[in-house]
């Protein structure tokens, strides 16, 4: 894994970073990119409270992928549980980490 990778919690700031990305990650699964209602829909999650967002960024290399997870409840275990939505990461900066660290820090976060 690079030094220079970190995964952090996405700001509505940060949403035209992203929405380039989330297209992208809608394209991969061969729906239509719909940029305007993507770049929406994610601001929306983020600005609500309704997902938590993470970002891989890798240095000067930029924002690598993301992680969307969805907060709900688990009836047996009879507490908030999160559910992984969401993972992408974009072709030139796979297999530097970026899937796995996002992985670990949405598993740490949830656990906390």
């Amino acid at each position: 894994m690079p030094s220079t990778l970190s995964i952090r919690a996405a700001t509505p700031e940060d949403v035209r970073r992203l929405a380039p990305l989330f297209v992208a990650y809608r394209k991969f699964y061969k729906l239509e990119p719909r940029a305007r209602d993507a770049a929406k829909f994610l601001g929306e999650r983020i600005a609500r409270g309704e997902a938590h967002v993470f970002i891989a960024e890798v240095g000067e290399r930029g924002t690598a992928g993301f992680g969307v997870v969805y907060p709900t409840f688990s009836s047996l275990r009879l507490a908030p549980a999160w559910t992984l939505n969401d993972l992408f990461v974009t072709p030139r900066h796979r297999r530097l980490g970026a899937a796995r660290a996002l992985l670990r820090e949405i598993a740490r976060q949830a656990r906390a």
